[in-house]
């Protein structure tokens, strides 16, 4: 199927055009990452252009408006690949040599031998050979390359060629597509001449096991010649795409800089769900933090400078702080290192002090932190946020 056309037409009715590394297939109505060699969908995309391409906010949901029919998760996607592709090849994604399951009915495909025979002995009661010796005898006493099992007769699993259309652990899954034309024909001609009764009983053992290993030999070289060829190509095309991000990277640096220092810059609101975390939505103050002005928060939580002789409620507090919270360090420190008939902290308290949620308690108890820098790392956040408190509270500083 020609994607690439498609791919075309649907870059020219957009508002701007797609990045050079993404390309929508129409029939798969999926988006694919020639830079990642993956494809993504409306659930998936918004978080490997942010995560992985620097793509703004505004462009990403520009993205998404522009493809109103991309399918909404892989499971969406994978219905519809069955339904309309069959075992075509989707460009721009690896060809994967892999195995394919020989039962009847069976569609279980993977690119590890020692998966597909973990898969036929458990689904189908099939037998492997154990051992390196067995193992040469067994394969030697095939009527081709491809594994047979034993207990069932016939070939438990074959080679195939395989694609995924994700590349995220979880999400892989493997189909069958038609394998290249050349690569078929030079196998259905090994495979004739090693099953071939006329040949077996004019040949002697020896010529026939010279002829086996110069083929063996020379479909290595081949396959090993393909893969450097698409190797490089692969490595061509990344390097074409990495300047191209340069690029868009750097200008996309100097914009977000100038937001965030410049006149005007506020805090923007989150653009994923999973950006709150559980003390988050507890405290709210992701939505009391949006929307100020980014140069004055930070003037907000500042220490007090000096003796703080300007603010001495706030130097107050701060040294309250700092000596609570290293007493209560002090007091892990001897629990951690002596007794259990010293301890002055029990363990159900160390393990309520380590929770962080509310439907479960932590089965590890709380520890001391070990690195000094770390220890005053910890007094300073906390201090900083009692600061930003009293100042926002008492001197109605930002609101």
């Amino acid at each position: 199927m020609a994607a690439a056309e498609v791919a075309s037409g649907v870059r020219s009715s957009l508002r701007q055009p797609l990045p050079l590394y993404l390309t929508y297939l129409e029939e798969l109505r999926v988006m694919l990452c020639a830079e990642h060699t993956s494809c993504y969908t409306r659930e998936s995309l918004p978080r490997h252009l942010c995560d992985q391409h620097g793509v703004p906010a505004d462009r990403r949901r520009e993205i998404l408006a522009d493809f109103p029919q991309l399918a909404q998760n892989p499971q969406i996607a994978e219905r519809r690949r069955r339904e309309v592709w069959g075992n075509h090849t989707v460009d721009g994604l690896p060809v994967l040599r892999g195995l394919a399951c020989c039962e009847s009915g069976c569609e279980f495909y993977s690119v590890s031998e020692d998966w597909i025979q973990r898969h036929c002995r458990k689904e189908h009661g099939r037998a492997f050979a154990k051992g390196r010796r067995k193992r040469s005898q067994q394969l030697k006493a095939e009527s081709d390359n491809t594994t047979t099992g034993g207990g069932g007769g016939g070939k438990a699993y074959r080679p195939v060629d395989l694609q995924t259309l994700w590349a995220k652990k979880g999400q892989v899954s493997y189909f069958p597509i038609d394998a290249d034309s050349s690569v078929r024909v030079k196998l259905g001609a090994r495979e004739t001449g090693k099953t071939s009764e006329t040949r077996e009983t004019e040949e002697t053992r020896d010529t026939r096991e010279t002829r086996e290993t110069e083929e063996t030999r020379e479909t290595g070289e081949e396959e090993q010649r393909q893969g450097q060829e698409q190797q490089q190509q692969q490595q061509e095309a990344q390097i074409c795409y990495a300047w191209k991000e340069i690029e868009v990277r750097f200008r996309q640096a100097q914009e977000k800089q100038a937001r965030a220092h410049g006149d005007g810059g506020v805090v923007e609101r989150h653009n994923h769900i999973s950006e709150l975390t559980p003390w988050l939505r507890q405290t709210g103050y992701h939505s009391h933090l949006q929307d100020l002005p980014l140069d004055q928060i930070a003037e907000s939580y500042q220490l007090p400078d000096g003796m703080g002789e300007q603010e001495p409620e706030l130097a107050a507090i701060c040294s309250s702080i700092d000596r609570v919270l290293r007493r209560s360090m002090a007091v892990l420190e001897r629990d951690y290192h002596g007794t259990e008939e010293k301890r002055r902290l029990s363990r159900l308290n160390s393990k309520l002090l380590n929770t962080f949620r509310g439907a479960e308690m932590s089965q590890d108890p709380i520890k001391p932190l070990q690195n000094s820098r770390s220890k005053q790392t910890y007094i300073r956040s906390w201090q900083k946020l009692a600061c930003y408190y009293y100042r926002v509270t008492q001197d109605g500083c930002l609101r």
